[in-house]
């Protein structure tokens, strides 16, 4: 099972899940995407992107690996060196 979603190792975390809902906060006003919101007690698409620092990034991804998850495909965000940081945790994890 693949689990898909945005990943940003960041020491600003507020700042980048207020981006994610400036730029896709929209979604959640779509029926079937509010709907999985609800079920997921999330507020927005703010809420069920993978965003913090190394520790809790990790934290977050191996609780998908978990619930079930064989695989991860991550969308990163934020600036290049949050990128940069996002990328070389995701090999690490998955070295």
């Amino acid at each position: 099972m693949v689990a898909s979603t945005v990943v940003c190792v960041t020491s600003h975390e507020d700042d980048r899940r207020a981006w994610v809902n400036e730029n896709f906060g929209m979604v959640g006003q779509l029926p079937v995407y509010r709907a999985m919101l609800d079920r997921g007690h999330a507020a927005g698409p703010q809420d069920t992107v993978v965003i913090g620092d190394e520790t809790v990034v990790e934290r977050q991804i191996r609780q998908l690996f978990d619930a079930g998850a064989t695989e991860l495909l991550a969308v990163t965000l934020g600036s290049e060196e949050e990128q940069a940081r996002t990328t070389a945790l995701l090999a690490d994890l998955a070295g």
